[in-house]
């Protein structure tokens, strides 16, 4: 305790002695023009780095007065950071430092916080010097160094140093792994020998060698163009990978091709006086060379501003011992590893692709493979095992055989997921267990743990309390002191007002906002509770999907819903569900189409207003692979192909869903109708089969087919049909062809509604079923 008093006592007097400026250009008695060190002490002064001390009526320098380790810190923190900075990064970690330090040191809090955020010490190596008393005493010389190497951002060069070689006389006294950051300081003119040639590594630093140290470290940073970078303070786009090539393109511009296993590969135009960091210093464009890790920074309109190297990258797997908000705990061959991610490390979860925000300590990954550059920062990481969290309002339950569900859930922002819940799952409703899902508890909201493995559900929590109301802000106002909102129900378009509790949360896009920041039009879901909203989610109105139509699932008889399912280059799939009573537009390829030209494998875009679809546009994809059927066999639940492949690929074995696209002559058919000798052309990923097209076949003859529409296309003259033996078939109405009713009447081909019932004589030809008589039953 005594000890802890005393330093506050020397940390405050330090304080004192911090805040006597001395005005530019200041000579110091005690420094007269012909010292050493002068050139460097009015130097520092003139940058504000260093300050006087007043003395019997003078302002003094004290050249040689040790520098302790707290002063020796902030004057790191001071050439690293700017002041306004320094400051936010204080406010953000002012927790973090006074649970450390208490009432004590106030002054340097900030530097303190910036020594962590920047790199110059962690936050184990300021607790040791704290907690030991060493932040108070004078500092040593090797210890300076390795300070001042860290703030100038040369640490990765440092620690990857293989070979160096020093010249001072003295070097057998340095501190071992001290060394590379003494040659660096060396190599760069930053400190040399005294009068013997030595550099006394355990001397202490006085204030004149610290200010000589400090200004040729200035000096060499402006020269350099050191732009130090501390990722949790950018707010910037960028693209990342390792360099494939970079050539030279029209108009002063670069073409940089980089490679990355989670996000892909990509192409971006630079150009060619785009400043290019390496280590954090300027760099020529020579050193984008093929495996070099790079990162291109975009400014707000989208033009890259800088590019960022940090060398090769290295491959490090493990199994996850622990996870943290920034901190990945591995076991690597036996041995405890940690690695740290930031907002530029991309991350791959369970399929997902994306930041760092989809890293749950929750989630009970197993394995890890973590790409980390030569600066040690990790890149990227692919997590496996455990799961994930998704939350929303429950839309539908499908109870199956096997005593699981299929579940349709609603998630905060509207987009809508289907999951598999098997049977034996823990399902619990306000704490309470529950056997089962069932159609009681659609409207419910529910907090799910999905497997990043298979994508099934492994819990599931849900509250039947509190109600859950998605739908559109209206408006936002206040009555009688109260804050409200005016929320229009989607389920029910039915317009409510809201009065907001005062601890009510409010969040947009996953960001907590204010009470203004409420917009007009914004989706939301609000928690209601005591009839007062106490959680507001908002998303915006209308938004944008993109990827590839991974299934596309018909109405049956008694819906009008056909079920889109989009698979995001993030790995999500998301569902839409299409209302064919009012049906989005389509355009495929650039030209309107309809719903019936979608095909599974279509690269898609899905522009949706409050979960209604309005627009989708797709662009097929061209088959890459094809081959002959010689071999079919099916179950209750899927179908099984053997394709010999063409040019001698051997012959491969595809399990078929019941949600892929499945045509000829560009029209729909069932899978059911796939045969052997059939010649295919499929658009594949892997082994997963997105689409077939029978581009060889023969049709078979019928006379009649019974069943149900499932939409009719006016002006194509055409009926998607379900047969009463579940296939699909596309139906061609001749021109003029009226369809009879039971009562002897006739209809045209527009008064077809969802679910109407048909018996239809005709034949098949060119893979359509081309109709002669239709009845409507």
């Amino acid at each position: 305790m005594k000890r802890n008093r005393l330093l506050a006592c020397v940390l405050a007097a330090a304080m004192v002695l911090s805040l006597t400026v001395v005005p530019a250009m200041a000579a110091y008695p005690d420094v007269p023009a012909d010292n050493w060190a002068a050139e460097y002490v009015n130097d520092m002064t003139q940058k504000g780095i260093f300050t006087g001390i007043s003395e019997g009526g003078q302002i003094l320098f004290k050249p040689d007065k040790p520098m302790t380790a707290v002063e020796a810190l902030a004057l790191c923190a001071r050439i690293s950071v700017e002041t306004a900075l320094r400051q936010e990064i204080g406010r953000d970690r002012a927790d973090q430092i006074a649970g450390l330090t208490g009432d004590a040191a106030y002054w340097a809090r900030d530097e303190f916080a910036t020594c962590i955020e920047a790199g110059i010490l962690s936050y184990a190596e300021l607790k040791e010097l704290w907690q030991s008393g060493e932040i108070s005493k004078p500092i040593a010389k090797e210890d300076f160094a390795l300070y001042l190497v860290r703030s100038m951002q040369l640490a990765p060069m440092a620690e990857n140093l293989s070979t160096y070689t020093l010249d001072f006389t003295d070097k057998k006294d340095i501190t071992a792994g001290m060394e590379p950051y003494v040659y660096l300081l060396n190599t760069y003119g930053i400190v040399t020998g005294n009068e013997n040639k030595a550099f006394a590594p355990k001397s202490t630093v006085t204030r004149a060698v610290a200010a000589t140290m400090l200004s040729r470290a200035i000096d060499f940073m402006d020269e350099s163009g050191t732009s130090v970078e501390l990722p949790e303070y950018t707010d910037y786009n960028w693209e990342a990978g390792i360099i494939v090539s970079a050539a030279a393109g029209a108009k002063d511009k670069i073409n940089l091709v980089l490679k990355s296993d989670i996000s892909g590969d990509k192409t971006i135009s630079i150009p060619a006086a785009t400043p290019i960091y390496e280590n954090s210093m300027l760099v020529e464009s020579k050193l984008l060379v093929s495996g070099t890790y790079a990162r291109v920074c975009f400014d707000q309109d989208g033009t890259p501003m800088a590019i960022r190297l940090s060398g090769s990258v290295e491959t490090v797997a493990g199994s996850v011992v622990g996870v943290s908000d920034s901190t990945l705990l591995l076991n690597v061959n036996g041995t405890t590893q940690s690695v740290n991610y930031d907002r530029f490390t991309e991350v791959q979860v369970g399929g997902k692709t994306g930041d760092r925000s989809l890293i749950d300590a929750e989630a009970g990954y197993t394995d890890a493979v973590c790409r980390i550059d030569q600066l040690g920062h990790l890149v990227a990481v692919q997590l496996t095992g455990g799961t994930r969290r998704e939350e929303g309002v429950i839309k539908s339950v499908e109870t199956q055989a096997s005593g699981g569900a299929v579940l349709v859930i609603s998630g905060l922002d509207g987009q809508l997921q289907r999951l598999t819940v098997p049977a034996g799952t823990t399902i619990t409703a306000n704490g309470l267990s529950l056997s089962s899902l069932d159609a009681s508890h659609v409207g419910n909201y529910v907090d799910l743990r999905v497997s990043n493995d298979d994508g099934t559900v492994s819990s599931a929590a849900m509250d039947r309390v509190t109600r859950y109301v998605q739908g559109a802000v209206r408006s936002t106002g206040s009555a009688g002191g109260v804050d409200n909102v005016t929320v229009s129900d989607l389920s029910t378009n039915k317009a409510t007002t809201y009065n907001l509790a005062e601890t009510a949360e409010i969040y947009y896009s996953g960001k907590a906002v204010g009470l203004g920041a409420i917009q007009k039009d914004w989706f939301v879901t609000v928690r209601v509770t005591g009839g007062e909203i106490t959680a507001l989610y908002g998303y915006p109105g209308s938004k944008v999907t993109e990827g590839t139509i991974a299934g596309i699932d018909y109405p049956s008889s008694d819906t009008a819903k056909m079920v889109l399912s989009v698979s995001t280059a993030q790995g999500a799939v998301v569902t839409f569900d299409l209302n064919l009573s009012d049906p989005p537009s389509v355009q495929r390829s650039g030209k309107s189409a309809s719903l019936s030209k979608l095909r599974t494998g279509d690269s898609v875009t899905v522009t949706s207003r409050y979960n209604e679809v309005t627009l989708i546009d797709s662009v097929p994809r061209s088959a890459n692979v094809s081959g002959t059927i010689v071999g079919k066999s099916e179950t209750k639940t899927s179908y099984t192909i053997d394709v010999e492949l063409d040019n001698g690929g051997g012959t491969k074995t595809y399990e078929l869903n019941g949600s892929i696209s499945v045509t000829r002559d560009d029209k729909i058919i069932d899978v059911s109708e796939l045969a052997v000798d059939y010649h295919v052309a499929m658009i594949t990923e892997g082994d997963e089969v997105l689409s077939i097209d029978v581009d060889r076949a023969a049709g078979s003859n019928a006379t009649k087919i019974s069943g149900t529409v499932i939409t009719v296309e006016t002006k194509e003259k055409t009926i998607l049909f379900r047969t009463s033996d579940e296939k699909i078939v596309t139906v061609d109405v001749p021109a003029g062809l009226s369809i009879q009713t039971v009562g002897s009447g006739t209809i045209s081909l527009s008064k077809l509604q969802n679910g109407d019932s048909l018996d239809i004589y005709g034949e098949y030809k060119d893979g359509n079923f081309k109709a002669s008589v239709i009845i409507k039953i």
